[in-house]
């Protein structure tokens, strides 16, 4: 009975102080390759050139650093075309409730308007519709995209990682950046 009452108030407790999930590694398949004009990106890992783009595999980089670009040389940048494919790896397990993907905060047509994207945990795939937000004291309004769980397929799984793909925009010219991604969610112990 202790347990069944302890479950309960753990759960209740932990769905009410959702906290930020720190990102501790991603790899990214199919990407812009860094220096495409003045887009550049910092990532520890190992850069593949694939010919079409770049794959960036077993490291961390500018979109995990916690601060969101103030400029091209610190954001990364996709092309449609590549069909790009983001794998998150997380500090522990959580319920993940929020997905944010920070664009960037300069004057320029291509951040933002990212308008659905897949998320998968585990063998469960849902599509998302972005809601876009600014962050304060920006004088660009939308430049992010917020992505909830709530009501999803998703919601309530707990993951140490999380894959993005078929990203879709509808801002302009077949391309988007990302500065900064941020999730928020409850701690959770490893599934059984």
């Amino acid at each position: 009975m202790k347990k069944i009452v302890c479950l309960f108030v753990c759960l209740f407790v932990g769905a009410a102080n959702a906290t930020p999930i720190s990102i501790i590694g991603y790899d990214v398949l199919n990407a812009t390759i860094s220096g495409y004009g003045a887009w550049a990106h910092t990532y520890t890992g190992t850069i593949t050139n694939t010919g079409s783009g770049a794959s960036y595999t077993g490291g961390t980089g500018t979109m995990a650093d916690g601060l969101d670009s103030t400029w091209y040389s610190n954001t990364q940048l996709f092309n449609l075309s590549n069909a790009a494919t983001i794998t998150l790896y997380l500090d522990g397990f959580y319920a993940i409730d929020t997905l944010e993907l920070w664009q960037g905060d300069f004057s320029n047509s291509i951040p933002g308007g990212i308008e659905t994207i897949d998320l998968t945990i585990g063998a469960t795939i849902d599509t998302f519709t972005g809601s876009p937000f600014s962050t304060s004291g920006s004088s660009f309004s939308n430049r992010n995209d917020s992505f909830s769980f709530a009501g999803s397929a998703l919601s309530g799984l707990v993951t140490d990682q999380i894959t993005l793909s078929s990203i879709s925009e509808g801002n302009c010219c077949n391309v988007f950046s990302i500065s900064e991604i941020r999730l928020e969610g409850t701690v959770s112990s490893v599934p059984e």
